[in-house]
């Protein structure tokens, strides 16, 4: 039997563990961010609201997408015959402008 692309399934999990190195940069990013802000930034008003700003939409973000993606069955397959498929009915339909 020989070998083809379409019979290839993609574990989902991959996908979710991508996003999760995506979220662990990000929040080392926003640390950096932090540390920056609090070192050279001028202490006050506006650079509290800034700080309280950017971590409380930090934590609504990685929180609100981590339990949001936790309805997801990780053990589910992507087979890749089916996106190949997929594509082409797409991009089969679409005209030149």
């Amino acid at each position: 039997m020989p070998f083809t692309l379409a019979d290839i399934s993609i574990p989902v999990s991959i996908f979710f563990g991508l996003y999760g190195i995506f979220l662990c940069c990000y929040v080392i990013y926003g640390f950096f961010n932090l540390v920056h802000l609090l070192e050279y930034g001028r202490v006050g008003a506006p650079l509290f609201a800034i700080v309280i700003g950017f971590v409380g939409g930090t934590v609504l973000l990685v929180a609100g997408s981590i339990i949001w993606l936790f309805h997801y069955d990780l053990t589910y397959t992507v087979p890749l015959g089916e996106m190949i498929n997929s594509f082409k009915q797409y991009f089969s339909h679409k005209t030149a402008f």
